[in-house]
């Protein structure tokens, strides 16, 4: 379970990684961190060589310091990230990396909501009133939808009261907006789908 990850050493490590997120205050950072380790994790899970580096007690912290370091850079990590791993490191506890990732993405799933509110419009509504409403913080994206809703809205937030306070009181007062319905996401399975168009626009 989620609680199962967020406890014990790896769990105290990822404890203290977040607040380091939270205290940069940047919208969508922590999903950011969050997805730059799970990168890692994954880099991690497919080489052996890492595995060892990692684990081994034969390299040093100087050793596993130096060559971590390349592969952050080619990653092109924060520099959070950086200095996190180099604490791990430092203090000999790089062994713990892939436990430290899961609790942190652990975490994040526990704190974060993810809600759609789907909404109906007046008229079509403008550019201007699309980035009025993703500006809201908490907003992911904002999208046009053909249907009997109009406009749909992904957002996620810290607990449900935040998140019927961020319809009601930002979504739901923004010009045109008629009405709005909010779903709960409780549970989501995706799959790599290959025929999918990239976000570039090509």
């Amino acid at each position: 379970s989620t609680e199962d990850y967020v406890v014990g050493l790896p769990g105290r490590y990822a404890l203290s990684l977040f607040e380091l997120a939270q205290e940069e205050d940047k919208k969508d950072f922590i999903e950011e961190i969050d997805q730059e380790l799970l990168t890692i994790g994954s880099v991690i899970k497919k080489n052996n060589d890492l595995n060892v580096l990692i684990k081994s007690p034969i390299f040093s912290s100087d050793e596993q310091l130096s060559l971590m370091n390349e592969i952050l850079e080619k990653l092109g990590v924060n520099s959070l990230i950086n200095n996190f791993i180099g604490v791990l490191c430092e203090n000999r506890r790089l062994s713990l990396l892939p436990e430290i990732i899961k609790a942190f993405h652990a975490h994040l799933l526990k704190i974060n909501k993810k809600a759609t509110a789907r909404l109906i419009t007046a008229k079509p509504i403008s550019d201007k009133q699309k980035d009025e409403i993703k500006k809201i913080d908490g907003v992911r994206e904002v999208a046009e939808v053909t249907g009997r809703f109009d406009i749909l809205v992904t957002m996620y937030s810290r607990s449900l009261d935040q998140m019927h306070k961020m319809v009601s009181e930002k979504i739901g007062r923004v010009e045109g907006i008629q009405s709005s319905e909010s779903f709960i996401e409780m549970k989501s399975r995706t799959k790599a789908m290959p025929y999918m168009p990239s976000n570039t626009g090509e």
